[in-house]
């Protein structure tokens, strides 16, 4: 209820593509009036942040083996955080 995963094996392969669907996913939020109840937090295998270089160990936080939107409650963060100070 709290958390799901939308894993992508067969799409979005390459990491471009994937931010247009991450861009998009988040302006479906935003229509729904989901902003601030609902988070996307985003992984992929090519994971890169901005103004990072692609080898970066930054970058390895937000890599997978596959393309990923996790959806999370953001109440839901927000007690886990107030569990686990």
């Amino acid at each position: 209820v709290d958390t799901t995963l939308l894993i992508l094996p067969q799409a979005l392969g390459d990491f471009l593509d994937y931010n247009d669907a991450l861009f998009f996913a988040e302006r479906m939020l935003k229509q729904l009036r989901l902003e601030g109840i609902i988070q996307i937090a985003s992984f992929h295998p090519s994971y890169q942040f901005e103004g990072a270089d692609p080898d970066d160990i930054e970058n390895y936080t937000n890599r997978a083996p596959y393309p990923i939107l996790h959806l999370l409650r953001e109440d839901s963060i927000e007690r886990a955080v107030q569990a686990f100070p």
